[in-house]
């Protein structure tokens, strides 16, 4: 699955994509890759962009 991860770095709002099996292991990827100093690394927001049970679930008409 996709994530948007919204995080801070000293003091700097980023936001950056990531393909993950979960939303943990999407923010373990991005702080992995940005260092691992818990001072520097703040969590704002995942945000799962596919939704695969949705994608799964039919879509009624609605008659206009």
């Amino acid at each position: 699955m996709r994530y948007d991860v919204t995080f801070q770095i000293d003091g700097d709002e980023l936001t950056q994509s990531v393909d993950a099996p979960d939303a943990a292991s999407a923010v373990a990827a991005i702080e992995a890759e940005h260092g691992h100093s818990a001072a520097m690394f703040e969590l704002i927001q995942v945000h799962l962009l596919e939704d695969p049970v949705a994608d799964e679930i039919p879509q009624e008409s609605v008659p206009g």
